[in-house]
């Protein structure tokens, strides 16, 4: 009897860690996704997914990174666990607000906040799994924000709204959490 109590406190236990591991499979150390199994609405094999995600702020954080770009990370986690292709996904992150700082460099973030910025690594592997970042031209002017103070390949786009209404008229998908 007591065997068995054990051996089921230590599947819980262990299945929970497992389960709560805050690495990704594709983006490591970022965005979370958990394994849905009894999932009843599946999406097509292989779907071809476009979104722009709207990253507004800052102020929402997990584990000091900016949680609205992690949850692109997510997506892409969620996604590639499952088996899906995600080079056929496009996936942009028009960035703006409070959202900037974020996105800049780790010479630049330092000089602002005294530290090297805690969201590099992130737009890099997210980057490197093909999400385009396209940062507001009146946000950056409004900050006093130079192009060369950003993230390597960050582009720059005349306004957030533009941006926004162009990739939404392509069939991108508006993400805003």
């Amino acid at each position: 009897m007591k065997i068995t109590w054990w051996l089921t406190i230590l599947m819980l236990t262990s299945s929970h860690f497992v389960w709560a591991s805050p690495n990704g499979p594709l983006i490591k150390d970022f965005g979370t996704a958990y394994p849905i199994p009894e999932r009843t609405f599946r999406l097509p094999d292989k779907p071809a997914l476009h979104a722009v995600f709207d990253i507004y702020d800052n102020r929402k954080k997990v584990a000091n990174h900016n949680q609205l770009i992690d949850s692109i990370a997510r997506l892409l986690n969620m996604h590639h666990q499952t088996g899906n292709d995600i080079t056929k996904f496009k996936i942009f992150a028009v960035v703006h607000g409070r959202g900037i700082y974020d996105v800049l460099n780790d010479k630049a973030y330092q000089s602002r906040f005294g530290r090297k910025n805690p969201n590099r690594s992130l737009v890099k592997a997210l980057q490197q799994a093909g999400v385009r970042f396209v940062v507001c031209g009146q946000t950056m002017k409004f900050a006093g924000i130079n192009h060369s103070e950003l993230i390597e390949n960050v582009d720059v786009g005349l306004s957030a709204m533009s941006t926004l209404i162009f990739l939404q008229n392509k069939g991108y998908a508006y993400i805003r959490q």
